[in-house]
């Protein structure tokens, strides 16, 4: 069976990093500037992101950055509330799921943007199965999870499509055939050149 594994973020919908650190901030009543620093340079994002802490721990250690208690649901939206759907890449979906491929979802993500996503697009339910970052502990481009979507797409046709070309590259480099996104309109192509669509 042919297998499609699509990204989540920069394929099928756009986010904004600097929109969360704002959100965050305007929740915390701090600074974006030191949002950004405990997300990205004290390496809390990657953390949350290989599911080595959970959304508990970030929010408590919003609250103690915060130097108060802040309102849970309040936090998770504001760190979630980013993206936006990419309406051209969404539709092929359908397109291959008429042409009976197989959907999967590789991504780098934590639990409250996955939860979000998954509450608000229903796009995701086309997906026939995921391999999510902070399931699995690890986030691209480790070899690894490349070579785990090799066993999960199970099949000898299989595309891996994402927005970040060092992922492409790896994970051509251990075995899993891929295209660095750059439009729908060229992914189309592809697609249709490699006979999925």
């Amino acid at each position: 069976m042919k297998t499609v594994i699509f990204d989540l973020g920069g394929v099928l919908i756009d986010f904004c990093h600097k929109q969360m650190c704002k959100q965050l901030a305007s929740v915390c009543e701090m600074e974006p500037e030191r949002i950004h620093k405990v997300f990205f340079t004290d390496t809390l994002g990657d953390l949350y992101e290989k599911g080595l802490i959970d959304s508990q721990y970030l929010y408590l250690k919003l609250c103690h950055e915060a130097k108060k208690p802040l309102n849970f649901n309040d936090v998770m939206h504001a760190a979630s509330a980013i993206f936006k759907p990419i309406p051209q890449t969404i539709a092929l979906l359908e397109e291959l799921k008429s042409k009976g491929v197989r959907l999967l979802l590789l991504s780098n993500t934590c639990e409250a943007h996955f939860q979000y996503a998954e509450k608000n697009y229903p796009f995701l339910k086309k997906f026939d199965g995921f391999l999510l970052s902070y399931k699995v502990g690890m986030r691209k481009p480790d070899p690894k999870i490349f070579r785990m979507a090799l066993c999960m797409a199970n099949s000898s046709d299989c595309l891996f499509v994402d927005d970040v070309a060092n992922h492409t590259q790896v994970a051509i480099e251990h075995g899993l055939p891929s295209h660095h996104y750059t439009g729908p309109e060229n992914l189309r192509n592809v697609l249709k050149m490699r006979r999925f669509l």
